[in-house]
């Protein structure tokens, strides 16, 4: 099964254009907030997004984003989520959209069937979230989404959000820390 999505989406890759029409280089919001978070608002299109536009990829397109993570957040792991909708033509399947989402030109995640998006004709409240985690990101790095069903209509893409994964040594000290306290606070005599 996953040898038949890798050549389906190679094939869907090969066969789409470079370019698409409604979408836009976004700049990172970065939330100063743990753990460190930035969010790429897409637009290129005045309609359906959260904040009141989104990119469109119409059938059979792609789009690569080259994004830069904000000089506050070092290369490494984290974790890469992705807001995304289909059209609002509800007469056409949720199976017959096939998305491929790819980070510097690695093995994609292929999503079939995507929910369309509602309400009708106006900003989208349902957005699906993809999250992938990355092991090695770049302070750059590509962001490819293709469209490649050709009995699909267009799919939204809303947000880009890349959040900090603490390590997991970090964890376990920060769990080994909180243990060692526990008998100092227990011994404290009541007042």
């Amino acid at each position: 099964m996953k040898m038949q999505l890798w050549i389906r989406a190679a094939l869907l890759a090969a066969a789409l254009p470079a370019h698409a029409k409604f979408v836009n280089q976004p700049t990172p919001v970065v939330s100063p907030a743990a753990p460190a978070t930035a969010t790429w608002e897409f637009g290129g299109y005045g309609n359906y997004g959260r904040d009141g536009s989104s990119s469109i990829l119409y059938e059979r397109e792609q789009h690569t984003w080259t994004l830069n993570l904000p000089a506050t957040m070092a290369p490494g792991s984290y974790l890469l989520s992705v807001w995304l909708a289909a059209d609002d033509t509800y007469s056409r399947p949720e199976s017959s959209y096939l998305t491929s989402i790819q980070i510097n030109g690695n093995t994609p995640l292929v999503i079939n069937g995507l929910a369309h998006g509602t309400p009708f004709g106006t900003r989208f409240t349902n957005w699906t979230q993809v999250n992938l985690p990355v092991s090695t990101l770049g302070a750059s790095f590509d962001l490819t989404i293709a469209n490649g069903k050709t009995s699909a209509n267009w799919i939204a893409i809303d947000k880009v959000q890349v959040s900090a994964v603490p390590e997991p040594g970090a964890v376990t000290l920060w769990a080994l820390g909180g243990l060692a306290l526990l008998p100092a606070l227990r011994r404290r005599p009541p007042r």
